[in-house]
């Protein structure tokens, strides 16, 4: 009896509501595209969730259904977008979405001069909590090696940078 009385309720809100669902599936549609019947597929859940979640002291219920009806038919798009764009980089390269490769330290610091490896050194072994953008960490090695203690010229600075660039451009 419960059950029929409140699906007797849900349907006569439904009814009254029916052309807000619509108007929003096709806005939706508009905008984003796709077929018509496809969205409607997913406003009659959304529809529900409208209905149970909805509290009349906090909004009309054709400003909560509509709000609802929005964002879940974005979350639907956004799960699908994502879903079909794994599937379509999957069929033009699969390497796209093979694990990522991971950087081997050691071998790549055995083709370095002396130089190029304390900058890498120096670079990659930072303090923890410290992540500073490239171009800062270029500044910092730049006055760290240029320090009395060190010594290095600018020219020196500038070679040690330019052999670890061109054998990064040659890392698989």
């Amino acid at each position: 009896m419960e059950l029929t009385l409140r699906q007797d309720a849900v349907n006569e809100t439904y009814a009254d509501f029916e052309l807000l669902v619509f108007k929003t599936v096709h806005e939706f549609v508009a905008e984003t595209g796709g077929r018509f019947e496809d969205w409607m597929e997913h406003a009659g859940p959304l529809f529900m969730i409208a209905y149970d979640g909805w509290d009349p002291r906090r909004s009309k219920f054709s400003t909560y259904l509509r709000w609802v009806l929005w964002r879940g038919l974005q979350e639907v798009q956004r799960r699908l977008a994502k879903r079909n764009g794994k599937v379509i980089f999957t069929e033009i390269d699969p390497e796209l979405w093979e694990a990522p490769r991971t950087f081997d330290r050691v071998a790549f610091m055995d083709g370095l001069s002396e130089d190029a490896r304390l900058v890498v050194a120096a670079a990659l072994d930072t303090p923890w909590g410290f992540d500073p953008d490239p171009p800062q960490v270029r500044a910092l090695l730049r006055d760290y090696l240029s320090q009395p203690a060190l010594g290095w010229s600018p020219q020196r600075i500038r070679d040690s940078f330019r052999e670890i660039r061109r054998a990064l451009s040659q890392t698989p």
